[in-house]
């Protein structure tokens, strides 16, 4: 039997204060994708994609935000039809998951989250105006 692996992602988006649009901060090449790698526990918790560990996750695949990046529809697009489970969560909803208990997921909550609040508080947003949007290829 062969199992295909299954990778993610990954770009950080902020709400632009002027236009309310939301503007990519981080394309998928700019660091934050290359340290989430594959992880099916985070991919779990994510989005309730390859939950063989009966993970609560912060929620099902929500879709591809109607608001999206222009940057975001095109990676979109160039992996489609390979893609799919798409959603965003907010880093205010990564705030209040309960990471303890999920050591393969400890880069994620104690380096990557904090990056996400320093890039608020540098931009002067609050937790609701920084996401990330992702999907997953087989």
């Amino acid at each position: 039997m062969n199992i295909m692996g299954c990778d993610i992602h990954v770009m950080v988006e902020k709400k632009s204060k002027g236009n309310l649009e939301w503007d990519t901060y981080l394309r998928k090449n700019e660091g934050f994708h290359y340290q989430v790698g594959r992880c099916y526990e985070l991919f779990a918790i994510l989005a309730d994609v390859r939950n063989d560990f009966d993970i609560v996750a912060i929620d099902d695949p929500r879709g591809i935000p109607e608001d999206a990046s222009a940057t975001y529809l095109e990676d979109v697009k160039e992996w489609s039809p390979e893609c799919h489970s798409h959603s965003f969560i907010t880093l205010a909803e990564l705030q209040k998951y309960d990471w303890s208990g999920h050591p393969e997921c400890d880069y994620f909550a104690n380096y990557q989250i904090p990056e996400l609040e320093q890039l608020a508080e540098k931009h002067g947003c609050t937790a609701d105006d920084i996401r990330i949007v992702f999907f997953f290829d087989n």
